[in-house]
């Protein structure tokens, strides 16, 4: 029953590191490029470098994490944390 336990334990981890580790580095970038004060391309090319060191952090956080509820939880929230700076910074160019 342990192993069971350990290969569901690992099974999600890796799961939740590939989907929660793109979801992400996606919202980041997108944040990450509408608080830059450069050009739209330059916001761009500088956003996306940065989202894959935050993709191989979230990847390295749901591995290191102690319990699964942590490895969740700490990319979760920095996801919940984007949101609303885009929801906010798209209403703003838009309106």
């Amino acid at each position: 029953m342990n192993r069971l336990r350990l290969g569901i334990n690992v099974s999600i981890r890796v799961l939740f590191a590939l989907v929660g580790g793109y979801a992400v580095a996606n919202l980041g970038a997108v944040a990450f490029a509408a608080l830059l004060p450069l050009s739209q391309v330059d916001a761009a090319l500088v956003s996306v470098q940065v989202s894959f060191a935050l993709y191989a952090c979230v990847v390295v956080w749901v591995f290191t994490a102690r319990n699964l509820w942590w490895a969740i939880v700490g990319p979760l929230g920095v996801a919940v944390f984007c949101s609303p700076v885009i929801i906010l910074l798209l209403a703003e160019r838009l309106g």
